[in-house]
């Protein structure tokens, strides 16, 4: 989710859920086996001309909310789209210059720019990956000079759906049961949006949808028939950047959306997303499938989420945070919360570029019973300090204690309980291949406490399996 705050919050350097610990540099864990938040990876791609991509603001590719493998994200806020540069009179036209007319100068050589990719949030200002949640106020105007367009959400119609296409019919049905979210205090008014995901009306979306930068906000929930009602918030697990909200006092509310099975999807199936990018309610945008289990990290304020998120190329923006993404039969497989976008020298608005992440349903809604539950949801832990100076593949088990005398093992620990010693290296969690901290924490996250997983690792280089049954710890930081 974006604000109209100027300044993203540093990183935090509390010790995670999973027990991994930051460095100072970036959020890391500190006794599950993770490298630094920030440690994830940045793609940087220089173009071979033409204008550089908008710049996105800031955490987890640390993202906030690309791709690569424990990318850092920085809360989603884009600002809306740039205006077209004017270029230099007589450059660019196709036409022949007339006989005899003078021939323009040709314009002054200009380096190439370095394009960064970074994760951000969608609903937060930031660069690199982004939270999907979008500011308005200030950040309002810059968008509509790119827009052009106003869209009150009481005059869409969802129309009936198509024999020979799907979307239409998915897309009528999504939009019926799902809602934007404004969220304000002092200083900060973002927009988000959510879904009717149970029977009573409840209704699940980001964490940083609803506590922009970490802090709580007041809330406001938009329906689809343009009318609104006040809401208040269930629970927030912010390590898994989830929230449950519920409406305040008597309001009619829509069928909830049906849920999927996140475990059952194919890469390159179409998939459907609905919210409100810039906020412009009501928009619906499809595209397919890309990966599953990609690595990504986004920061909220002091709080770092670690996602092993399903990849897809339907275009979601700031905005779009805590949407649902649904499969051909309009089942919910995800929730929408962060991109990868362009960054570049000079600030500007942020949007997709084809790299979206969203929060698996299966995961969203295991936590968010808990939410309901009990208010807080709980986190698995391997329990064991991260040697933070191996730079090899994989995380690598302290060798020796730090000065403070903290055992590398958690006595009774996970980690200890299934064989594992000082100076092993994790190189795999459940077939899923582990390269650095953030990926490591990604796919504890993925899991619920007290699952069994089974665990690779290297020990004098030479490789070995080990079954884990994962520990619990109540806060992620």
């Amino acid at each position: 989710m974006s604000t109209s705050e100027d300044k993203q919050s540093p990183g935090t350097s509390e010790e995670p859920a999973t027990g991994v610990r930051p460095p100072a540099a970036a959020p890391r864990p500190d006794s599950e086996g993770t490298e630094p938040a920030s440690a994830g990876s940045t793609v940087s791609e220089e173009p071979a001309s033409g204008p550089a991509g908008p710049q996105e603001s800031a955490p987890e590719e640390t993202a906030s909310e690309s791709a690569p493998v424990g990318s850092t994200a920085s809360e989603e806020t884009a600002s809306g789209p740039t205006a077209p540069q004017e270029t230099a009179p007589g450059w660019g036209d196709r036409e022949g210059t007339a006989a005899g007319a003078a021939v323009p100068a040709a314009p002054p050589h200009r380096p190439a720019v370095k394009r960064e990719f970074r994760i951000r949030h969608l609903a937060a200002a930031g660069a690199g990956i982004a939270l999907c949640a979008g500011a308005v106020g200030g950040l309002a105007g810059s968008w509509s000079q790119g827009v052009q367009a106003s869209l009150p959400l009481g005059s869409l119609s969802f129309g009936a759906p198509h024999a020979a296409d799907p979307v239409p019919g998915v897309a009528a049905e999504a939009l019926r049961s799902t809602v934007t979210i404004e969220a304000t205090r002092p200083g900060t008014h973002s927009v988000g949006t959510g879904f009717f995901f149970d029977s009573a009306g409840r209704i699940l979306t980001n964490a940083h949808v609803v506590d922009p930068d970490g802090k709580p906000a007041t809330l406001t929930v938009t329906f689809s028939d343009g009318t609104t009602a006040p809401a208040t918030t269930v629970g927030v697990a912010k390590g898994y950047d989830i929230a449950v909200i519920k409406i305040d006092g008597h309001h009619r509310t829509p069928r909830p959306l049906a849920l999927g099975d996140s475990n059952r999807v194919r890469i390159g199936q179409p998939v459907i997303a609905a919210g409100a990018p810039f906020d412009l309610e009501g928009t619906v945008t499809s595209g397919i499938l890309s990966a599953v289990d990609r690595p990504v990290t986004t920061q909220n304020g002091p709080s770092v989420t670690y996602l092993n998120a399903l990849q897809t190329d339907a275009p979601i923006n700031p905005g779009n945070s805590g949407g649902p993404l649904l499969d051909e039969s309009g089942r919910v497989i995800g929730m929408n919360s962060a991109i990868s976008a362009a960054a570049e020298p000079g600030g500007g608005p942020t949007g997709s570029v084809g790299l979206g992440f969203a929060i698996p349903v299966d995961q969203a809604k295991w936590v968010a019973d808990e939410l309901v539950a009990h208010g807080t949801a709980p986190y698995a832990q391997l329990g064991f300090l991260v040697n933070e100076d191996f730079d090899g593949k994989g995380v690598q088990i302290r060798p020796k204690p730090p000065k403070d005398g903290t055992p590398v093992l958690t006595a009774g620990g996970p980690a200890a309980e299934a064989g594992l010693q000082p100076g092993d290296v994790v190189t795999g969690l459940d077939g899923q291949v582990v390269t650095n901290g953030p990926a490591l924490m990604s796919a504890v996250w993925s899991h619920r406490p007290h699952e069994k997983v089974e665990l690779r690792y290297l020990r004098d280089g030479r490789p070995h399996t080990a079954t884990v049954v994962l520990g619990e710890r109540s806060e992620a930081v």
